[in-house]
């Protein structure tokens, strides 16, 4: 169903209406028949554009004095509701202003709550990339420790394997002149006492074997004390810790608003302001027809990209 008004006519616009269309049509036939081969049918030609333009003059003073009333009382109506309206308009405006600025803050806490989870996020990452580092740091002088002390035990435990075989030499060459001395007496004695075992002989051959025995067990203790000094080292080597990894800041999502009678939705848009029109590039601009015809009637007869030339106008005047 189409939402046009019909207006019905008055009897006097009707007449005005008819009066106006009255010789149209023959009007219409006769141009589709004029020709012009001749000054005279030209001078005809121009009689009949007369004709033409006195129609025309008498058509629009008919249209005027119907339309214009109605013009006129549209425009007052129009004129009457957008007064009324200017409060809502304003109203609207003012609420809107609000509801932005409203969003605004919104973003702007939830910047600064983005802002200060990606600042918390910084100094923990930066506070376990410390840590670790501290910890390798340790690692490494633990293991460097170590090394020195293992380094120290072994030069140690080496000056004391020289001192103990010079000693032991020292010992085995005292014991072989004791032994060869105790075997000088045990044969003495042998021949003495008709071969029985002298007690001296005895300890000494006990006191050697009492050596031995403790130098077999110096150097398996030794051995013992080196072994655990190599796994000491490994499992120092294998406490470094790993990096930790902070916890990630969560983003903080806009809420909707809603009311009993209706909802608020918040889009985004770009939108271009133009700030200094000289260096906007030229394809985002277009001519201005009127400016150029101004600077052509002006008399500029050369502007680049437009073709300045003269064209025939009829200006037709009806006596």
């Amino acid at each position: 169903m189409s939402d046009t008004a019909v207006v019905e006519l008055s009897d006097a616009d009707r007449a005005a209406l008819a009066e106006a269309q009255e010789g149209v049509p023959e009007i219409v036939r006769a141009a589709e028949a004029l020709t012009i081969a001749t000054a005279e049918d030209a001078v005809a030609a121009t009689e009949f554009l007369s004709q033409i333009a006195t129609h025309k003059k008498k058509n629009e003073t008919a249209r005027k004095r119907v339309v214009k009333p109605l013009q006129d009382h549209a425009k007052f109506l129009s004129d009457q509701f957008k007064e009324s309206a200017a409060p809502l308009e304003q109203a609207d405006q003012i609420a809107r202003d609000k509801v932005r600025a409203f969003n605004a803050e919104q973003a702007r806490l939830r910047e600064e709550q983005e802002a200060a989870a990606r600042e918390t996020e910084r100094q923990q990452r930066e506070r376990a990339e410390a840590e670790q580092r501290a910890e390798q740091q340790r690692a490494t002088e633990a293991r460097e420790k170590a090394e020195r002390e293992a380094r120290a035990a072994r030069e140690e435990a080496e000056r004391l394997e020289r001192e103990e075989a010079e000693q032991r030499a020292a010992e085995q060459d005292a014991l072989a002149q004791e032994m060869a001395d105790m075997d000088a007496i045990e044969l003495a004695a042998i021949l003495r006492d008709g071969g029985a075992e002298q007690p001296r002989v005895v300890a000494a051959r006990a006191e050697l074997q009492k050596r031995r025995e403790r130098r077999v067990a110096q150097e398996r203790a030794r051995e013992a004390q080196e072994t655990a000094e190599a796994a000491g080292l490994a499992e120092r080597d294998a406490a470094a810790r790993p990096a930790v990894e902070p916890p990630r800041a969560q983003a903080i999502e806009p809420t909707a608003l809603r009311s009993e009678s209706g909802a608020i939705s918040t889009s985004k848009r770009m939108k271009g302001t133009i700030t200094d029109p000289d260096q906007v590039p030229r394809a985002y601009c277009s001519p201005d027809q009127r400016l150029i015809n101004e600077a052509v009637k002006a008399g500029v007869t050369e502007i680049p990209g437009v073709l300045v030339e003269q064209v025939e106008d009829l200006a037709v005047r009806a006596k």
